[in-house]
């Protein structure tokens, strides 16, 4: 698993403790970068504002593009917690926070045939 968060602005102090936390902890199966590129599995997201929404940013785009699981810090919580991967699902964003209602983009992306998709 390769991770990368959302910028220091919007991911709270709080949330990054335990984003280290869980990387140290990790650290022999899961790795950080900044970016999201071909080597990015997931996106950790505040969605502290709205429930299982992210913020409209480019990473948020980038993850769609590039077909990569977009997860609440939530997640790494519950990862921390049983000491195992839990399921996603339950954690996994559904959109951007300036719609109400869920479009699945991450979701919906890794659903695409890759050979079909314009990224």
């Amino acid at each position: 698993i390769t991770v990368a968060d959302l910028d220091t602005d919007e991911m709270p102090i709080r949330f990054r403790d335990r984003i280290d936390e869980f990387l140290r902890k990790y650290s022999s199966c899961i790795t950080q970068t900044a970016s999201i590129n071909s080597e990015a599995t997931h996106l950790i997201a505040n969605d502290d504002t709205h429930t299982l929404r992210s913020p409209l940013l480019m990473k948020f785009i980038e993850v769609i593009a590039n077909h990569c699981f977009c997860v609440s810090y939530r997640w790494l919580i519950g990862y921390i917690k049983y000491d195992r991967i839990v399921d996603k699902g339950a954690y996994e964003i559904e959109g951007d926070d300036t719609d109400y209602h869920s479009q699945d983009g991450p979701k919906r992306s890794r659903s695409i045939d890759k050979r079909q998709s314009l990224f």
